[in-house]
């Protein structure tokens, strides 16, 4: 299955541009559990080779509307502050009628529109304790279609 692993990206950088080092390692975590299930990953980040601004913001934007279309499922990792990319993405593959998964934290609240989207047929609401748990449900609900 081709997963597009939806994430934040802009508010998870340090001053030079690369991905935080404790975000990049939990997003391997997940991408490398995908994987090893046998499904192929598109991460912007690892593509991106961990620093953002490697390619232009229109390649970039380009870049995963080209990756949302050849995905058979978006899975996005939800976190406490909004992403306005996130948030395009997942209006874009909603529209192109992509299967979604909204994974966040159990004391995590979605956002107002998420809330929304997961009533939505095809969209897949999960809450999770903790990072090991996440690998478990995510594998668990691309089986269950």
């Amino acid at each position: 299955m081709n997963i597009f692993l939806s994430v934040s990206y802009s508010s998870e950088i340090s001053a030079d541009g690369s991905v935080n080092a404790a975000y990049r390692h939990d997003l391997e975590a997940v991408i490398a559990v995908l994987e090893e299930a046998g499904h192929k990953v598109f991460c912007a980040p690892r593509t991106d080779n961990w620093i953002l601004k490697n390619v232009s913001p229109s390649e970039g934007f380009n870049q995963d509307i080209d990756e949302i279309l050849k995905s058979d499922v978006i899975v996005a990792l939800i976190g406490e502050k909004i992403s306005a990319g996130q948030q395009f993405e997942l209006g874009f593959a909603f529209h192109a009628k992509k299967r979604l998964i909204l994974a966040h934290k159990a004391d995590v609240k979605l956002p107002y529109i998420d809330q929304g989207l997961v009533d939505q047929p095809d969209v897949s609401d999960v809450a999770y304790e903790n990072i090991q748990t996440l690998h478990t449900d995510i594998v668990q609900h691309l089986e269950l279609k």
